[in-house]
C-alpha cells in the first residue's frame, strides 16, 4: 500500500512539473485543482470550489509582476479574500465598465516555472452554464529584466457546462448527487 501511495505521489509530482505546450512563452490558466487538471466544475446553487490561478514563467527569465484581466460570470460569487503566493507582495484591482476586472500582482525574487499565483474560494449561485476567462489581449507579465511579455491563455474554467464530467464540490449532499444522475 505504501508503494502505491509513493507511486501516486511520484506520478503527481511529474505531472505537476510538466511545462505548458509552449515552455518558452509566458502562460496563465484557471483551474479547479492544485494539479492543473480540472478546467470545469458542476454544482448546484450553493456549491463551492476553489479557483487556482497558475502562471508559467520561462526558466531563463523571472516574474516581476503579472496583470490579468478576468471576465467573471454573474452566477459566481467570490467569497472571502484570495490567498496569494508568498512571493506576491501587492495587488491592485481595477473594475472596468464592460464588467471585467483586472488584477495586477507584484512579485518578488523573480520566480520561474509554475507559480500558483493565488487561490480564490467561489460559490455557484445558480445552475446556468458560465465560464471564468482570462482576456489575453489585456493581460501581460513583466519579467525581471523589465521586459513586458504577452501571455498565452491556457484555458477557461467552465461552470455547469453540460459537457463537463462530474466534479465533486463541497456542500453537495448525497441526495443532490443522486438527483443529478436521475436527470
Amino acid at each position: 500500500m505504501l508503494a502505491v501511495h509513493l507511486l501516486l505521489v511520484f506520478c503527481w509530482s511529474i505531472a505537476n512539473a510538466q511545462p505548458p505546450p509552449n515552455p518558452g512563452a509566458f502562460c496563465a490558466g484557471v483551474y479547479a485543482d492544485e494539479s492543473r487538471t480540472l478546467d470545469c466544475v458542476n454544482g448546484l446553487p450553493g456549491a463551492s470550489f476553489v479557483l487556482y490561478l497558475w502562471a508559467w514563467v520561462p526558466p531563463d527569465t523571472g516574474l516581476a509582476y503579472i496583470t490579468l484581466r478576468f471576465d467573471l460570470p454573474a452566477n459566481l460569487d467570490l467569497t472571502a479574500r484570495p490567498t496569494f503566493h508568498d512571493q506576491v507582495t501587492g495587488v491592485i484591482i481595477a473594475d472596468y465598465p464592460d464588467g471585467t476586472v483586472e488584477w495586477t500582482m507584484l512579485v518578488v525574487d523573480c520566480p520561474t516555472g509554475w507559480i500558483r499565483v493565488f487561490t480564490q474560494a467561489c460559490v455557484i449561485s445558480d445552475a446556468e452554464p458560465a465560464a471564468i476567462t482570462i482576456i489575453g489581449q489585456h493581460s501581460m507579465m513583466r519579467d525581471c529584466e523589465f521586459v513586458l511579455n504577452d501571455i498565452e491563455v491556457l484555458n477557461a474554467l467552465t461552470v455547469n457546462d453540460p459537457d463537463c464530467e462530474m466534479t465533486a464540490l463541497e456542500k453537495a449532499t448525497w441526495g443532490a448527487v443522486k438527483r443529478l444522475w436521475q436527470k
